[in-house]
């Protein structure tokens, strides 16, 4: 499956999601995200040849949070994000397209370890009926070790995961955090809104086969425009 995005967009969103969050992120890791967002931006501009693989230096890390059951008593738990997209250009001069790549979030516990690790994937897609394992073309699995099972996911873009992941672990303070920066914060949630509106139509067009579920694995018959 292939998305087309625009990067510039994308990195603008991605900043300002960066600035957004900085006080639920471990010490200047919203740095890690400006960095990134400024590395898209760099690689569109430039003429360099080839596809780019748009990810983080480094994985950012969240604060502890009490708060992801609502009460603010469940054991602190923090969290890991990274993710890899390989992006290539496309006919359009201000459009990339990605056709495999993903996110991925670990969940620690105050102690280190991994509580649970979930990974929101780009995928082909397989031909129902003659692929031997198929793929959702947008799915969320629970480890890397094996990649079963897999479950349709709406969300795509490392940003919008990011801020999922914010907002489960802060169900209250997200959301006063982006309603108080709401202004800075529109033209990404404008985007958001378009986006989510094609993945939910390119997932309405599978179930509209004779086998809905098992249809959701199948090939879309074109890319995803995340604009």
């Amino acid at each position: 499956m292939t998305v087309l995005f625009k990067p510039i967009m994308v990195a603008d969103e991605l900043r300002r999601l960066a600035d957004a969050s900085r006080h639920l992120l471990n010490r200047n890791h919203h740095l890690r995200l400006r960095r990134a967002a400024e590395e898209l931006e760099g690689w569109f501009q430039s003429s360099r040849p080839g596809n780019f693989p748009w990810t983080l230096d480094e994985p950012i890390e969240t604060e502890p949070s009490s708060s992801y059951q609502g009460s603010g008593t469940a054991a602190a738990v923090s969290a890991r994000f990274t993710f890899l997209w390989r992006c290539e250009r496309t006919g359009d001069p201000n459009v990339a397209s990605a056709s495999n790549g993903g996110t991925n979030i670990t969940v620690l516990r105050s102690t280190g370890t991994t509580a649970n690790e979930y990974h929101f994937d780009l995928c082909g897609g397989g031909a129902v009926g003659t692929s031997p394992v198929m793929h959702c073309f947008s799915h969320a699995q629970y480890s890397a070790s094996t990649s079963f099972p897999r479950f349709p996911s709406m969300v795509l873009l490392p940003t919008d995961v990011l801020e999922m992941l914010l907002f489960e672990l802060w169900p209250s303070d997200w959301p006063t955090a982006i309603d108080g920066d709401r202004s800075r914060l529109l033209k990404h949630h404008l985007a958001q809104r378009r986006r989510l509106s094609r993945v939910a139509k390119a997932f309405q067009h599978l179930v509209t086969k004779p086998f809905p579920i098992v249809s959701l694995h199948a090939r879309l018959p074109a890319p995803i425009q995340l604009f």
